[in-house]
């Protein structure tokens, strides 16, 4: 079952569907692109992506979705978990990626 997710995750990342939809402002079909590859509950519920990395990429991406919807809280939350991820597992791209959109989302 991981292989279909991770497959569906690559097509968006791979052919930059994620950077169109947000060019065009089509932020609720990246909602539902993204939790369409995330557990029911996506902070506490075991994951459907073989890579716990890609995962983390897909929450920092909803981060971003929801900062450009205007949603603070939620946009937060994201990051936040991301950010977890990333430090867990030691990888600086979502690390930075968190903490820069974190920092954005104070000022």
């Amino acid at each position: 079952m991981a292989e279909e997710y991770d497959r569906a995750v690559d097509i968006i990342f791979d052919y930059d569907l994620h950077r169109d939809l947000d060019r065009w402002g089509n932020y609720r079909t990246l909602v539902e692109l993204y939790a369409g590859v995330l557990p029911k509950d996506h902070f506490k519920g075991e994951p459907l992506l073989g890579s716990i990395g890609t995962h983390g990429a897909v929450l920092g991406n909803l981060g971003l979705v929801y900062s450009d919807l205007g949603q603070v809280g939620k946009a937060t939350k994201y990051y936040e978990d991301a950010l977890a991820i990333g430090e867990e597992i030691k990888d600086p791209r979502i690390i930075y990626f968190c903490e820069q959109n974190l920092k954005s989302l104070k000022n």
